[in-house]
């Protein structure tokens, strides 16, 4: 006995074709939130860098603002000014030699302190120097709130585009 079964092979790949195209879509669904997944890592991964980052920058900063502060603290009069010469900040031993406060000098130009004792070549000599070498040292008589003059050992160091960190 024989037995011939016909089949149409329309129907037959009709199936086939069903599970394929929605095993594509499966795959490719997959392959996209595969994509989406790596890419959200990526982006947490880079923005746990930068935080990282800024956590670092703010703990040297904080290291470098105490290291300043506490050389700050020192038993010399210390002065600070900005580049126009406009004095921003001063300590306290500097309070204590020369009887002025923050009110009387911030903003206001060392000059203030300046006495009659120099002529002005002494002044340009010393300008001279510290645009030249950036440095200058020597003695000065300076004037105190009180109006008494007093000889100091003055050194001026010229402090250019001081690193950010």
């Amino acid at each position: 006995m024989l037995a011939i079964v016909g089949v149409d092979l329309q129907q037959l790949l009709a199936g086939w074709r069903q599970r394929a195209l929605v095993l594509t879509l499966v795959m490719c669904a997959l392959a996209l939130l595969g994509s989406w997944g790596v890419r959200h890592y990526l982006n947490r991964l880079a923005l746990a860098h930068q935080l990282q980052q800024r956590i670092l920058e703010r703990e040297q900063a904080r290291a470098e603002a105490q290291i300043s502060a506490a050389a700050f603290q020192t038993h010399l009069g210390i002065l600070i000014t900005d580049a126009e010469g406009f004095i921003l900040k001063v300590n306290d031993t500097f309070k204590r030699i020369t009887g002025y406060d923050d009110a009387d000098v911030i903003g206001k130009n060392p000059r203030k302190f300046s006495s009659d004792h120099h002529n002005a070549l002494f002044y340009r000599r010393l300008w001279k120097r510290l645009a030249k070498t950036g440095n200058w040292e020597g003695e000065i008589w300076n004037q105190r709130k009180n109006g008494e003059l007093f000889p100091e050992w003055l050194t001026v160091s010229a402090v250019y585009n001081p690193p950010m960190c």
